[in-house]
């Protein structure tokens, strides 16, 4: 009865394995970037560091799982899009939840350059992506699979994104180390008015 459906959905499935199989690799890279600094888990000045990590690797594992939905043999309509649509409308409540805490920290922008950077990279490109995702499954729902060429776009956003925070990620580490090794240099001042080191990284982070 899907036939046409699932034959069409089957000549996709070489985009999503390399889609799934980069981002996989990515996550296994990020894996190890964390676990060459595991040594900030846990420091209330790394919790900027840390929520940037979880996002990256919503955004690489949110690409392998929606690769694996369109891998799966002899999809029909409900099977590919209930999953997809799914996926996207808690990706799109994820974002918003995300957005929240971003615009907690308005009072630390630099101008209209520093709240285009902290809300375009976590809310923004989520945001699209997700609503994409959405959409496009509510076609599959449909049984319509002639807007399957919106995914290319809405993958490419992901993987951006992920990989866009990928790299913040690296340089925040690097900073926040650098900025810790200074606080570890500072001269013991034991004064009741004195910022503990942690105060410090925080609010530097």
């Amino acid at each position: 009865m899907h036939a046409n459906f699932s034959s069409t959905v089957s000549s996709w499935q070489s985009f999503y394995m390399l889609a799934g199989t980069a981002s996989a690799t990515l996550i296994g890279l990020l894996f190890v970037a964390i676990s060459l600094h595991i040594d900030l888990v846990g420091e209330s000045g790394a919790s900027t560091i840390l929520s940037l990590a979880r996002r990256t690797f919503t955004r690489f594992i949110l690409v392998v799982i929606v690769a694996l939905v369109f891998l799966v043999p002899r999809q029909d309509p409900a099977g590919l899009g209930l999953p997809l649509l799914a996926f996207g409308i808690v990706d799109v409540l994820r974002t918003f939840r995300v957005g929240r805490a971003v615009l907690s920290t308005r009072q630390r922008w630099n101008g209209l350059e520093g709240a285009l950077t902290r809300i375009g990279l976590p809310v923004a490109l989520p945001l699209v992506s997700g609503i994409g995702l959405t959409l496009v499954a509510a076609t599959l729902i449909a049984d319509t699979t002639q807007y399957l060429y919106w995914m290319v776009p809405i993958i490419g956003v992901m993987l951006t994104n992920a990989a866009t925070n990928a790299w913040d990620l690296m340089l925040g580490l690097a900073r926040y180390k650098a900025k810790r090794a200074a606080v570890d240099d500072r001269p013991a001042i034991a004064t009741s008015g004195e910022q503990t080191n942690d105060e410090w990284l925080a609010r530097s982070t």
